[in-house]
């Protein structure tokens, strides 16, 4: 089984991509390191552009990074948040994208989570 997970869903106007990769025995689990790595490698793929700084948010005891973004594409502009978390040893993000007034919606995917690390 693969070590890294990557899921796309569409969802009417959005779009939902997941990825997860473990954190190495030999690598210290840091949330903001990996985020920002994570982070650039979302933004330079997608053409995306950071608002504002990182916002903390705590769904399950589990800390939530949350970067606004946006993009303008063929379709107009787009707004995008990414949502970044550890599970255990796990490094998790979600990236939203969809159109500006989809914002609520988008912002908040990670609100409703049940959160569980693996036992």
């Amino acid at each position: 089984m693969p070590q890294r997970l990557s899921l796309s869903l569409p969802c009417g106007d959005n779009l939902f991509l997941l990825v997860s990769y473990p954190i190495h025995a030999d690598e210290k689990v840091d949330l903001e390191a990996n985020a920002q790595v994570s982070l650039r490698g979302a933004m330079d793929g997608g053409g995306f552009k950071k608002h504002g700084g990182w916002q903390n948010r705590t769904v399950s005891a589990t800390q939530i990074l949350v970067q606004e973004l946006s993009r303008h594409s063929d379709s107009g502009q787009e707004i995008g948040f990414y949502h970044a978390f550890m599970i255990g040893r796990r490094y998790v993000s979600i990236l939203t994208i969809g159109p500006a007034a989809n914002k609520p919606e988008l912002s908040q995917v990670t609100s409703k989570l049940t959160i569980k690390p693996i036992q």
